[in-house]
């Protein structure tokens, strides 16, 4: 599983926005109610902002509430994605979806804004959680998904609420091969980089280790 204790320097070569990235991560360590850590996994800076789960309603075996936030390499002029790594309830919501948008409201994601004015609005971000928490069909529709997004298989087996199936489609002059992924709300569709080739009656199947990365090819 590809999990390097690598630090900024590994994904951003330009110095400056390396010394943005350090200056946001040493920001972010500052904050009184927030625990952070991060390393390069998966072809991203991801930085772990742990909170105290006891100050919210939740009913939780952890003590710990954990948020993801993952910088590509265009960050900052690209947002970060932000992802909820702890299931609060059920319909659970921490699986592939980018929440960072509903955690600004009612501001927006700028190339100024610091990683610390995000983590800020963490704790009225899961208060308004717990409110809603009731309200299965507003919880469902937080957070976005992206069409074409990569990950690997390993990122996406790190997932709890997501259940991953191989599937099987039978082509004009091949067999094709997906990866299905079923979470408590959502159907997911991956399409592997590297496509299975049919040599007559046989099926070559891609390993981990020949699939790159994934695509989210759609989701319903």
């Amino acid at each position: 599983m590809e999990s390097q204790e690598e630090g900024p320097e590994a994904i951003y070569r330009d110095l400056n926005i390396r010394e943005r990235v350090q200056a946001e991560l040493k920001m972010l360590s500052e904050l009184a109610d927030v625990k952070s850590k991060s390393a390069v996994r998966f072809g991203k800076l991801r930085v772990e902002i742990l909170m105290d789960s006891s100050k919210y309603s939740f009913k939780l075996m952890n003590e710990q509430i954990v948020f993801e936030l993952a910088l590509g390499r265009a960050f900052p002029v690209s947002k970060p994605r932000l992802y909820l790594r702890t299931g609060l309830f059920q319909p659970f919501i921490n699986d592939l979806r980018d929440l960072l948008d509903d955690v600004l409201l009612p501001d927006t994601w700028n190339h100024k804004m610091s990683l610390a004015s995000v983590a800020k609005k963490l704790p009225s971000f899961l208060q308004r959680l717990s409110s809603d928490a009731h309200n299965a069909l507003l919880v469902q529709k937080m957070g976005k998904f992206y069409l074409g997004e990569r990950f690997t298989l390993p990122e996406l087996a790190e997932l709890k609420p997501l259940e991953l199936f191989q599937s099987f489609k039978l082509e004009t002059d091949r067999i094709a091969m997906h990866y299905l992924g079923i979470s408590d709300t959502h159907l997911f569709l991956f399409v592997p980089n590297l496509q299975p080739n049919v040599l007559s009656s046989k099926l070559h199947v891609p390993s981990e280790a020949e699939i790159k990365y994934l695509s989210l090819f759609q989701f319903a």
